[in-house]
């Protein structure tokens, strides 16, 4: 993940790059699969910082486990 992105930006590109995926972000993470799949097509652009938080720490913790490319 490009640390030059923003928070926003990087989360949209975790969500579209794991759109098959969302039903299991949305069950660890705690947030709505409905919030996630909006987000996914970049249509919030206030999303919140502790919600693109969540997502970007989600996909830290897959990679740490070998389980996102």
């Amino acid at each position: 993940m490009n640390s030059t992105k923003s928070l926003r930006e990087q989360t949209v590109q975790i969500l579209k790059d794991n759109q098959g995926r969302l039903p299991l972000v949305a069950r660890e993470t705690g947030l709505k699969h409905n919030w996630l799949a909006t987000m996914a097509r970049d249509e919030i652009a206030d999303p919140g910082v502790l919600k693109c938080e969540a997502v970007v720490y989600w996909h830290r913790a897959q990679l740490a486990r070998g389980r996102v490319a």
